[in-house]
C-alpha cells in the first residue's frame, strides 16, 4: 500500500496531480483547514472518479504550524503500524525534508513530493535542472547568470500550472523579447503535461 498525505494548505489543487492515474492499492489523505478548504466542482469529480482510497482530515490551526505537525504524526503513526508501507507527503514546505532524512536509516520509505504524480522534490528536480540546461545549450544568455536562470526556470516548471504562467514569469526575469522566445521555444517540449 502506498500512502499520500497532501498538504493541502500548502499545494491546494496542484498538489491533486495526478490522482487520476492512481489505483486501488493507493491511500490518499487531504490534510486541510480553515485557510484552504474550499474545492472546485472538476477537482470534487477527480476525487469521486478516482481507483485510489481518499480520506480527508480537517485540521484545527490554532498555532503556527498545527497542520504540518499532525500531518507529521500521521506520517509516523503510519510508518508504526504499516512498517513496509511507502508513504509522500505531497507538499512545497522542505521543513518535511526533515522527516525524510530523520527516517533515512530506519529503512522507511518516505519522501516529499510536489503532487500525486510522485513528483519528488530533489531527485526529480535534479532531473528538470538536466533537462534544461540541455534545453538552453547553444543559447547566449547575456547578461545572465545560466545556472540561476536554470534554477529560475525549473522552479516555476514546478510550481505554476501553465504555459502562459510560466512563460509571463520567464518575460519578468529576463527583460528581454527575443531572449524570452529563445528560451521559450527551447524549454517548450518540458512544458507538454501543462494547460
Amino acid at each position: 500500500m502506498k500512502y499520500y498525505l497532501v498538504d493541502y494548505e500548502n499545494v491546494h489543487e496542484a498538489g491533486l496531480s495526478g490522482l487520476n492515474k492512481l489505483d486501488t492499492n493507493a491511500e490518499v489523505y487531504i490534510f486541510y483547514s480553515k485557510n484552504a478548504d474550499k474545492l472546485n466542482f472538476d477537482l470534487l469529480n477527480k476525487i469521486i472518479e478516482s481507483k485510489a482510497t481518499v480520506i480527508t482530515k480537517k485540521v484545527d490551526v490554532n498555532t503556527k504550524n498545527a497542520l504540518d505537525f499532525q500531518l507529521s504524526f500521521f506520517a509516523g503513526e503510519l510508518a508504526a503500524k504499516y512498517p513496509n508501507c511507502e508513504i509522500d507527503i505531497v507538499s512545497q514546505d522542505q521543513g518535511y525534508d526533515c522527516l525524510t532524512l530523520f527516517t533515512k536509516n530506519d529503512n522507511i520509505k518516505l519522501n516529499r513530493v510536489l503532487n500525486l504524480s510522485g513528483y519528488n522534490s530533489s531527485k526529480q528536480k535534479n532531473e528538470l535542472q538536466q533537462k534544461v540546461a540541455d534545453a538552453l545549450k547553444g543559447i547566449d544568455i547575456e547578461g545572465h547568470n545560466k545556472g540561476d536562470l536554470i534554477n529560475f526556470i525549473v522552479d516555476k516548471i514546478q510550481t505554476l500550472k501553465t504555459k502562459n504562467s510560466i512563460s509571463g514569469n520567464i518575460s519578468k526575469y529576463l527583460k528581454d523579447n527575443d531572449l524570452h522566445k529563445q528560451v521559450c521555444k527551447a524549454i517548450k517540449p518540458l512544458l507538454k503535461d501543462k494547460k
